[in-house]
């Protein structure tokens, strides 16, 4: 079955790029050593469904929207 939602991991990681940071969110396997990353908690999270995928997507762009205004995390 084909999800109708966008590709959040390749979303993050053109951030991470347009930033000047390396885009490696989702690619961590359980250990980072950018701890300074606004991405670190949502890349190390391991779902345990795709519904649990799903909603981990929705919080990481609820919660980055509500930060400051027209801010991209740092």
């Amino acid at each position: 079955m084909k999800n109708d939602f966008f590709d959040l991991t390749n979303l993050i990681r053109s951030i991470q790029r347009a930033e000047g940071n390396p885009d490696c969110f989702g690619r961590a396997q359980g250990h980072c050593d950018h701890a300074d990353c606004a991405w670190r908690q949502y890349c190390l999270e391991k779902p345990q469904d795709e519904t649990t995928a799903h909603e981990n997507e929705q919080n990481v762009v609820h919660n980055h929207q509500s930060g400051a205004k027209n801010q991209l995390p740092r």
